[in-house]
């Protein structure tokens, strides 16, 4: 993975998040974390219905998630199959939605993700250093045209149409 990847991801990243809100959030089958942005909240209204489409959204598949209050780590997942800690990674994420996004950083050239909301909270959506899933999506980004900048948990980034 070169520089030149992380600095891709990062202008992707800033274009989908700079003065956005966290617009919605869901967990979706196998524990992948959704996470909207946009410039207001979207609201599930049918529950027999998909989710709406956010203006851009994070998906993290194979990837950890971290969350800080006030830059304390009180939680970290990567596996949600059980239910109290499903539980507990709704409330940590549902509190992100309708929040100011304040910033969103790739932290390194394994492309992991920080983003900071406006009521103090974080989340770190982490790659895996497992060789086993190198190939894996460890994140993608969604835009609104329908392209998908992918990171897979070796570090590289893809771009899907």
């Amino acid at each position: 993975m070169t520089s030149n990847c992380r600095s891709e991801i990062q202008e992707r990243l800033t274009v989908a998040t700079a003065g956005q809100l966290c617009s919605q959030v869901w967990l979706g089958y196998g524990s992948v974390l959704f996470l909207g942005f946009g410039d207001s909240v979207l609201v599930r209204t049918d529950t027999n219905a998909g989710h709406p489409v956010p203006e851009h959204e994070l998906q993290a598949f194979e990837a950890e998630w971290i969350f800080h209050q006030d830059n304390i780590r009180i939680a970290r997942f990567n596996d949600v199959e059980n239910p109290d800690r499903i539980a507990t990674a709704l409330t940590l994420t549902r509190a992100f939605v309708g929040q100011s996004v304040m910033e969103a950083t790739v932290l390194s050239n394994h492309l992991d993700v920080l983003i900071r909301f406006g009521h103090g909270a974080s989340l770190m959506v982490e790659p895996p250093d497992d060789a086993d899933s190198r190939d894996d999506v460890a994140w993608l980004l969604r835009y609104p045209s329908g392209v998908h900048y992918t990171v897979l948990c070796d570090g590289r980034l893809t771009e899907r149409f």
